[in-house]
């Protein structure tokens, strides 16, 4: 599927328009767990089966609450056992209002089969004085296709050393297999 160009990026609204490109975000703070089989934030899970691959646009964390300690907050992955989908919004069409469906599942909870696996580090954040102020308020990352999540796998965003709570997106474009 050719996906064109424009300033050596995707051409992002042709395939909003094609009805292939996708979002889910949190739709209340949530706290990212600390790498555990019990995650806790936001997940982007593609199920076995789907029949396509979940290519990812973006990710992006915005600190809700202030934190209390060093935390660094990073892209996780692991296979699917379960996804709950409570404080959460999506799969949406980046089509406003359209018919366009998602196969993948967004969930601000999900039992994993271990703790996930980190791929790719998004911010560090660390108090400046205890309980007051921390040096970060929202992380985005253009990933730009360069992350693919195939069947039966999901990635989700998670704190390493200290848990931290706010509110998350990813979107995605769709591409059969």
């Amino acid at each position: 599927m050719n996906i064109g160009l424009y300033n050596d990026r995707p051409d992002y609204m042709e395939m909003a328009y094609k009805g292939l490109m996708f979002y889910g975000a949190n739709t209340a703070a949530q706290a990212l767990s600390v790498a555990s089989g019990t995650y806790t934030g936001l997940a982007l899970a593609n199920p076995t089966g789907s029949g396509k691959n979940l290519v990812l646009v973006d990710v992006a964390f915005a600190l809700q609450t202030l934190q209390t300690g060093f935390s660094a907050i990073v892209l996780g992955t692991s296979a699917t056992v379960s996804l709950t989908t409570g404080n959460s919004s999506g799969p949406s069409s980046c089509v406003l209002g359209s018919s366009f469906t998602s196969v993948a599942k967004v969930g601000a909870s999900a039992t994993l089969g271990g703790a996930p696996t980190i791929v790719r580090a998004l911010a560090g954040a660390q108090w400046v004085t205890t309980g007051t102020t921390s040096n970060i308020q929202n992380v985005k990352d253009y990933l730009d296709g360069m992350i693919i999540v195939p069947p039966g796998q999901l990635v989700c965003i998670e704190a390493i050393t200290t848990a931290v709570t706010g509110l998350a997106h990813f979107t995605w474009i769709e591409i059969p297999l």
